[in-house]
Parts: structure tokens; C-alpha cells; sequence
């Protein structure tokens, strides 16, 4: 995983808009494409989709005659890297299936070997019988060796797992962080930003706040998960302690993801061992 500096996330952001306009390549298989290449964490392409559709705005939008048609394109997506992993395990199972010519495909075959396999007229009485016509050979595209394709899915499920792993140590630093807030006398409140966090994520916060809640000694509460549909509430999403939850729930999505993904590559990998043996 490199360093990301402003320099580099400029140039790959760069890289990823300049195929967007000139080869119509979407900003989210640019992204993709990018993190693959350069190893990077969730949090780098979380950045690098954030600069992405920042720059591609700002080109499209400077200098266009119709600002607001300009403005409209589909932005670059983070959450589908790690799916777009998944996908690319599950491209390489399919190279090992061999693909059948459609009905008309067929039909043609036919046609054509039937004329091209027509015995000739004898010249002469004494001629030689005309050979048979060989078999058809059946067409099948390459196949990806089995061997090939487990060393493959091998890659991306440990490239999924230390995803994983990153994701979980992003959200351990970002869980220890915010509870280290809330242990200065000076600081916010727990019970408040507690009241917030539920109001705004309901029952995504609850199992957090509880965890937090242990972590600060406090004794356990019982969450209505859903309170946001009961009273009305008005919040200040720019407060430092709820950008941090936030930034925690997103490691913790990087982590469900990570694992979901390794998972469904490694029954890919289990089905694609089966066939070594």
C-alpha cells in the first residue's frame, strides 16, 4: 500500500478523469482500476473518489455553455471497489466454463460443411471413392487453466483479506479516538452526542454506542432504535464527535464488505481446487 501524498492522489485522480472524457471509461471502473494497480486502502479510495469527482466537476462545469447539463454525470462510487473484486473472482470461474455456439451459429456450421464436404462427381469409372467427411471439431474459446485460475483467486482473497485487516485497524483508531474525547473533563458530554448519534443513524449506531458506553465504564443502556421516527430533532452534523462516528461507521461498512467478498472468493477458490484434484 503506497503512501498517498497530495501528488500522487492528484496524478491517479487525474489519470481517472482524463479516460472518463477521452475514452468514456466510467469514473468508478477508473477508481477501481487505479486502487487495484496501486494496492490502495479503503481510506486512499475513499480520498481518490472524493478528488475524482471533484476534478471532473470542475472540468466539465469551467467554460461549458449548458453549466447545469455539464454538471450531470454519474460520480465515482468507493463502496463498489471491493465488489468490483468479488466480480473480477467471479470473471475468473467463468473462463473455466466452455461456451457453446447460439442455434443460428450451429445452423451455419452445418451448412457450410455440408457444402464444402459434398462428394465430387467421378470423372471416371475407375475414379477412387471420395474420403468421408472429417468430424467437425467442436469450437470452444480458451480456457483459463485450473491451476491458473486458483492461484488467481488465491491473490484476491488474500488482497481481501489485508483490506479487511486495514479496514478493522481504521476503525479500532477511530474508535479509540472518539472515546478518548469524552474522558476529558473539559469535553463534550457523552449523553448528548449519545442522543445525536441514535437520532441520526438509529439502529446503524446502536451496537457502537453500546461498545462505547463499555469502553468509558458507563453502565448499559436499552436504545429505541427507533427514535428518529418518534420526535423531531435538530442536530449539528458538522460537530467534530459525530464526523468521527461517522468516519467509524464507514470503516466498519469497509469491514462487512471485505469480509463478505473474501468469503464468496473463497467458495470460488473451494470449487476451483475441486477441480486439481
Amino acid at each position: 500500500m503506497p503512501l498517498m501524498d497530495e501528488n500522487l492522489l492528484q496524478k491517479l485522480a487525474a489519470d481517472v478523469v482524463t479516460r472518463f472524457q477521452r475514452e468514456k471509461i466510467a469514473l468508478t471502473d477508473g477508481v477501481t482500476d487505479a486502487a487495484q494497480q496501486n494496492n490502495l486502502s479503503p481510506e486512499q479510495i475513499r480520498r481518490l473518489v472524493e478528488t475524482t469527482n471533484n476534478m471532473a466537476f470542475q472540468q466539465r462545469f469551467e467554460g461549458a455553455p449548458d453549466r447545469v447539463a455539464a454538471s450531470e454525470f454519474e460520480p465515482a462510487d468507493a463502496n463498489a471497489a471491493l465488489q468490483r473484486l468479488v466480480a473480477a473472482a467471479q470473471d475468473v470461474m467463468d473462463t473455466m466454463e466452455p461456451v457453446g455456439g447460439t442455434a443460428g451459429g450451429d445452423a451455419i456450421a452445418q451448412s457450410l460443411n455440408e457444402d464444402l464436404t459434398a462428394p465430387l462427381p467421378a470423372t471416371h469409372p475407375g475414379a477412387p471413392a471420395p474420403l468421408p467427411p472429417a468430424a467437425p471439431e467442436q469450437m470452444m474459446e480458451p480456457k483459463v487453466s485450473s491451476a491458473v485460475t486458483v492461484m488467481r483467486l488465491r491473490k484476491t482473497a488474500e488482497r481481501l483479506r489485508d483490506l479487511g485487516y486495514q479496514a478493522r485497524s481504521a476503525f479500532t483508531d477511530e474508535f479509540q479516538k472518539l472515546a478518548t474525547v469524552f474522558t476529558h473533563v473539559s469535553g463534550p458530554r457523552f449523553e448528548d452526542f449519545e442522543a445525536d448519534a441514535l437520532y441520526k443513524w438509529g439502529r446503524a449506531a446502536a451496537p457502537h454506542l453500546g461498545a462505547l458506553r463499555q469502553a468509558l465504564r458507563k453502565p448499559p443502556a436499552e436504545y429505541d432504535v427507533d427514535i428518529g421516527t418518534k420526535i423531531a430533532r435538530v442536530i449539528d452534523s458538522r460537530m467534530p464527535e459525530l464526523q468521527a462516528f461517522s468516519r467509524m461507521l464507514e470503516r466498519y461498512d469497509d469491514i462487512k464488505q471485505a469480509q463478505a467478498g473474501e468469503a464468496k472468493t473463497q467458495e470460488y477458490l473451494k470449487c476451483a481446487e475441486a477441480t486439481l484434484r
